[in-house]
């Protein structure tokens, strides 16, 4: 703790005090809160966008799970159609990155097997992937009676 002394030849340098709690806090900290505030607001953006990215991720393997189960239904109808039922499931995905795999273990069973390039928005997190893109995959398969 700074003494009465200390103080005052402090006070004589030019340097304004404000008594904020038990210890005196030098004004002469210019910046300080400028510097804190952008720490947080990087660290707080980093967190949010990667909460997006997992909720763009969740959306995106539940739509290719979808979509796998609509193409093996088709299939049971048509084998030719399994890719269209699936390219028409995929809500607000880009159609351009799926592949879609069809195979008959015998006469009564369609599988059907989608996958989807993903790409992050976040670069930490985009960074984190070798390849920049992650690949989402869904299967499905039907029995017809």
């Amino acid at each position: 703790m700074i003494n009465l002394i200390d103080n005052l030849n402090i006070m004589r340098k030019g340097y304004k005090f404000m008594s904020t709690s038990r210890f005196n806090v030098c004004k002469n900290e210019h910046g300080t809160t400028m510097l804190e505030f952008t720490i947080v607001l990087s660290i707080l953006l980093t967190f949010t966008f990667a909460m997006i990215d997992f909720g763009r991720y969740v959306y995106t393997a539940n739509v290719i799970r979808s979509a796998a189960q609509e193409g093996a239904r088709a299939g049971l109808v048509d084998l030719s159609t399994v890719e269209n039922a699936v390219e028409d499931n995929m809500v607000m995905l880009d159609t351009s990155r799926v592949g879609v795999t069809v195979s008959q273990p015998n006469e009564e069973t369609v599988e059907v097997d989608v996958t989807y390039q993903f790409e992050f928005i976040t670069p930490i997190i985009a960074a984190m992937v070798p390849s920049g893109t992650f690949q989402i995959a869904g299967s499905a398969s039907m029995i017809a009676y």
